[in-house]
């Protein structure tokens, strides 16, 4: 499992997630909805552990140490 995903802390109705689902191979915006397990790893980095809108299970890591390159949400 890989995690392709960053956090845009501002959107209108909360927060969301821009993941990218290796098994349907796409990127999309995902709500605090689909939200499964959290687990703080370190200080400033967060995993998250999320569904798709088809239920694959996603890893996204999140915080402010967290540094991972990609398109950023809107």
């Amino acid at each position: 499992m890989e995690v392709h995903a960053v956090l845009s802390p501002r959107r209108k109705g909360g927060p969301v997630f821009l993941a990218y689902c290796d098994e349907c191979d796409r990127q999309m915006l995902l709500p605090a909805s689909h939200i499964r397990t959290l687990h703080n790893l370190a200080p400033g980095v967060i995993a998250v552990e999320m569904t798709c809108y088809e239920g694959h299970v996603i890893l996204v890591l999140s915080g402010s140490d967290v540094d991972i390159p990609g398109p950023a949400a809107v």
